[in-house]
């Protein structure tokens, strides 16, 4: 899957240079991030895209975004006390920010002069940037210790995650755009806490082609 995204971009770039029709825009939004079974989170989204068309006509195209993405989540589990339960609830706050570059493949349908439909889906790359695990220790109910760590790193999650994602999507005046979307992580990103997380992520976005 790496080395299918990296070749990927290596070939938008080329073309990119080369193109006649690039448009580029700004692009931001919401998250709605919940790896595997975890508690969701709001978080957002911000950053540039660009459009390549692969047409004449402009209905097929390349979509590339290098983006700031949020993803907030946590996960509640039980402190162990050998192999019984001791009383003890666990909550793991995470609040991970990840550079996002996904490569999409894209259509769209005209619907009249001004406005269009869209669709595209394609393979995405996040690289963690930065991000905490508070980590908080309830006895029913009550608070007994708080701490926080690093998001990333030995003790926690891994820093590069691949997976497949899709957008849908409505465009006006052949530079506004309204989207939903979902991306699905295909990497475990967490095998120190043995969570067994994929990252899981709905999205709402708006964009200005310049």
């Amino acid at each position: 899957m790496r080395n299918v995204f990296l070749t990927l971009l290596m070939v938008l770039c080329y073309h990119s240079i080369r193109a006649q029709d690039f448009k580029f825009g700004a692009i931001g939004g919401y998250n709605h991030c919940a790896p595997s079974a975890n508690n969701r989170k709001p978080g957002f989204h911000v950053g540039a895209k660009g459009e390549l068309s692969l047409t004449k006509q402009g209905d097929l195209y390349l979509e590339f975004e290098a983006i700031y993405s949020a993803q907030k989540w946590e996960h509640w589990g039980f402190k162990y006390n050998g192999a019984n339960v001791d009383g003890t609830t666990i909550n793991h706050a995470f609040t991970p920010a990840y550079l996002q570059v996904p490569i999409r493949l894209g259509y769209k349908m005209p619907v009249s002069n001004e406005v269009k439909l869209f669709v595209n889906a394609g393979p995405y790359a996040n690289i963690g940037l930065h991000g905490k695990n508070k980590v908080t220790e309830y006895t029913a109910g009550v608070i007994e210790s708080s701490s926080e760590e690093n998001a990333f790193g030995d003790k926690g999650l891994e820093r590069f995650d691949v997976g497949l994602g899709v957008r849908v999507g409505v465009e006006f005046l052949n530079h506004i755009q309204l989207s939903g979307g979902y991306d699905y992580g295909l990497v475990k990103t967490d095998n120190i806490h043995h969570f067994g997380n994929k990252n899981r992520t709905w999205t709402l976005s708006a964009a200005y082609i310049f």
